[in-house]
C-alpha cells in the first residue's frame, strides 16, 4: 500500500484554499490532483500490477505496483483509477509474430517510434493483390452477450485510411474506417446495434482507434482484423506492394469503454484494479468530485469513520464538505 500525504499547502499557505470555499464553508478534506494542493487526511492506493498512463510529455508510461498514475490524457493532470481489465490479445505490439496471421499483407517490425517513445511500432504493408489487406487475430473465446472493446494505435504512412474489422461468433463482420490524417471517423459499421466507434489523438501522428460491440447470444470466437485500406469505405483495392500504415498496442477487453493500454507478449495480461481510499472521521458529508468527464456532487453521505473508497475515474479534484454545504 502506498500512502499519499495530505495537508500540503502547495507553497502558498492557507490563502489558495479560499478558492475552494462554498458559501464561506471550507472543505474538511481536499485533494486537487491538478495542482497537488491537499488539505486533511492522506489518501492511499494499492494495485497488484504495473499499469500504464499518459505522462506530461504525452508518452505512454508504466507505473510500478502500488504506485499512483498521474495521467495527462485530458490535457491536465489527473489521478487515474481503473477497474481490473485483461488484454486478451497476445503480442499486442508484435504484429510480425505468428499469432498474427497476415493476409495479402506483410509486416515490417520495429519500423517507427511508438506512442511510448520506443522503436517498437510495426508497419502493415499491402501486397499487389486486388483485394483486402490485413493482419488477423482469430479464435479469442468470448461468452455470449458480453460487451467487448477492440482498440489499437494506428498512424498514417503512405496510406491515411485505417479499417478495424471485427467479427463475432455469428460471423457477422463489422468494419469501421478511421482517417489518420484528420483524426475523424469515416464509415462506421451498422452491422449490429450498439456498435460504437471512437478515434482519439495519441500524439506524434498516432491515434487510438476503438470499437465497442456485444458478442451475439452464442459464445464463441471473436476475431480482430486491423486493415490497411485505400479510402473511406473501401477495403478491397489494388495494392502497390509498398504502401501501408503503422500499428501498435492492440487490445481486446471486456467492457463498454476502452481502458489504459495493457501491453502483452506471448499471453494475455491482466491489469489489477486500483484500490484507493481516503481516511475520514465519522460524520455526514457532501462530496464534490471533478473528473475528466465532468463534475458530480453527492450530498449527505453518512460515513462511520475510517477508509472511504475512491471510485474509478480520471480525477482532477476530490473534496469533502460538512453535510449541507453544497
Amino acid at each position: 500500500m502506498m500512502g499519499l500525504p495530505g495537508c500540503g499547502m502547495g507553497g502558498g499557505g492557507v490563502q489558495p484554499l479560499a478558492g475552494y470555499a462554498v458559501g464561506g464553508v471550507m472543505p474538511v478534506m481536499l485533494h486537487d490532483f491538478v495542482t497537488g494542493l491537499a488539505l486533511g487526511s492522506p489518501w492511499s492506493l494499492t494495485r497488484a500490477s504495473p499499469a500504464t498512463y499518459v505522462g506530461a510529455d504525452g508518452l505512454i508510461m508504466s507505473a510500478p505496483v502500488d504506485q499512483p498514475r498521474y495521467d495527462y490524457s485530458a490535457g491536465k493532470r489527473a489521478l487515474l483509477l481503473e477497474a481490473s481489465s485483461t488484454n486478451l490479445l497476445p503480442n499486442s505490439a508484435q504484429f510480425d509474430a505468428a499469432s498474427w496471421a497476415k493476409t495479402r499483407a506483410s509486416v515490417l517490425a520495429n519500423a517507427a517510434l511508438a506512442p511510448d517513445g520506443t522503436m517498437t511500432a510495426d508497419k502493415l504493408v499491402e501486397d499487389t493483390s486486388n483485394n483486402s489487406h490485413f493482419a488477423a487475430r482469430t479464435g479469442t473465446q468470448i461468452a455470449g452477450g458480453t460487451a467487448m472493446v477492440a482498440s489499437i494505435f494506428a498512424k498514417a504512412a503512405e496510406r491515411r485510411w485505417f479499417a478495424l474489422v471485427t467479427a463475432d461468433s455469428a460471423n457477422l463482420f463489422r468494419t469501421t474506417y478511421f482517417d489518420l490524417q484528420t483524426g475523424m471517423l469515416g464509415v462506421v459499421s451498422q452491422g449490429a446495434a450498439g456498435h460504437v466507434a471512437q478515434i482519439v489523438a495519441a500524439g506524434n501522428g498516432w491515434y487510438r482507434c476503438s470499437v465497442m460491440q456485444t458478442q451475439t447470444a452464442a459464445s464463441g470466437n471473436f476475431n480482430f482484423y486491423p486493415s490497411v485500406v485505400s479510402a473511406n469505405g473501401t477495403t478491397s483495392y489494388l495494392g502497390d506492394g509498398a504502401s501501408g500504415l503503422y500499428l501498435w498496442g492492440a487490445q481486446l477487453e471486456v467492457g463498454a469503454a476502452v481502458s489504459s493500454l495493457i501491453p502483452t507478449d506471448a499471453a494475455a495480461v491482466t491489469r489489477a484494479a486500483d484500490l484507493a481510499s481516503v481516511a475520514v472521521a465519522a460524520g455526514s458529508y457532501d462530496i464534490r468530485r471533478v473528473d475528466a468527464t465532468g463534475t458530480t456532487v453527492t450530498k449527505g453521505v453518512a460515513h462511520p469513520g475510517g477508509a472511504m473508497a475512491i471510485g474509478a475515474g480520471a480525477i482532477h479534484l476530490l473534496s469533502l464538505y460538512p453535510a449541507g454545504a453544497l
